[in-house]
């Protein structure tokens, strides 16, 4: 199962214009407006996720990325493995770093975090 090609998911947290930080954030947040990020820095992160070859699937207080394993190996310098699933439940994908970062970005990307496998009902 371990194929370069598999498409993954992951999110995007943005340097919010007041500082704030929702990776550092525990629990449910009640405001967003501390973690938004300004136009700018939205605009250059697609940009720069575009140009490594991420295909941006949504964008709101974080971005959703999506790209073959490969692209998140060479870009985030991480290595995946895989654990077996459970009676019809999905596959779980695991990275080598929980949060990855792009060297040289860090003002603008604060880190990316893969998303988890939904369970269906």
């Amino acid at each position: 199962m371990n194929n370069k090609q598999n498409i993954i998911m992951a999110s995007v947290y943005l340097k919010s214009k007041s500082g704030s930080s929702l990776l550092k954030t525990a629990g449910p947040v009640q405001n967003i407006e501390p973690y938004i990020a300004d136009e700018e820095t939205i605009n250059k992160a697609v940009e720069i996720l575009e140009e490594k070859g991420f295909k941006i699937e949504a964008k709101g207080i974080t971005l959703s990325i999506s790209a073959p394993q490969e692209v998140f190996e060479k870009t985030f310098n991480v290595e995946f493995s895989y654990k077996k699933a459970e009676k019809d439940m999905p596959g779980i994908i695991i990275c080598s770093k929980q949060i990855m970062n792009i060297k040289g970005y860090e003002h603008i990307i604060e880190g990316v975090k893969l998303m988890t496998a939904g369970v269906p009902f």
